[in-house]
């Protein structure tokens, strides 16, 4: 699995450099494992300088970790409600558990009509029920991570998930329109409310017509 991947060509990182943490509102729960240069990882594992295989730029050398603890259910400083992400949904072998604001890939014949591409970065909050996708609150503590590189990237997890990791300089997603408005570097902008439930609300009458089952592939781990 991915091992086409590792011949691809990438601009790595200093792999000493020193960062600070960066908070950027989305997050992995630990436990999920990421695609590395030393194969599956789980990501609370993962440390700066660790080399990670990304979507468009081969291997990327991690900058900035920055773990979270995320307060359980009936905390009254509990946060809102993380989002469980049934496997195979947007391509993870297990479920999946993330922040409402971690941006995620999919892939859908409405965002090539909207984009002229069919891949379309979304919040995973915006993932509604698809799939059986659900808000939660923990039962118990959660840390959540989240990874940081020279420039963003869609990095691997838990198979063919595809999750978006900031930068330092862009701490976190810019949405289509303020890349569209605004700034016009934004690399991966994520789709605005409307258009995002409009993707996903594509993807919920596509799989009424699927077969069913999620789709298989390597287990990260090996297991």
């Amino acid at each position: 699995m991915l091992h086409w991947l590792y011949g691809r060509a990438g601009k790595a990182a200093d792999a000493g450099r020193s960062t600070r943490a960066t908070n950027a509102g989305g997050g992995l729960a630990a436990g999920t494992f990421v695609a590395t240069a030393k194969g599956w990882c789980p990501v609370e594992e993962i440390r700066v300088g660790d080399e990670i295989i990304t979507f468009d730029d081969g291997m990327q050398a991690v900058t900035g970790v920055n773990s979270r603890l995320e307060a359980p259910h009936g905390d009254e400083a509990a946060p809102t409600p993380m989002i469980s992400v049934p496997a195979g949904v947007i391509g993870n072998r297990r479920p999946i558990l993330v922040t409402q604001k971690q941006a995620v890939m999919v892939e859908s014949d409405m965002a090539k009509a909207i984009l002229g591409e069919p891949f379309a970065l979304i919040e995973a909050k915006t993932l509604s029920r698809l799939g059986g996708t659900r808000k939660m609150r923990p039962q118990a503590p959660v840390t959540t991570v989240t990874l940081t590189f020279e420039t963003p990237q869609m990095i691997f997890v838990e198979g063919e998930a595809l999750i978006y990791c900031p930068s330092e300089e862009a701490p976190s997603p810019v949405t289509l329109e303020a890349a569209v408005w605004g700034r016009q570097d934004v690399r991966y902008p994520v789709l605005p409310k409307a258009t995002a439930e409009m993707v996903v609300a594509s993807l919920e009458i596509r799989d009424l017509h699927a077969p069913k089952g999620p789709r298989l592939t390597p287990h990260p781990g090996g297991a």
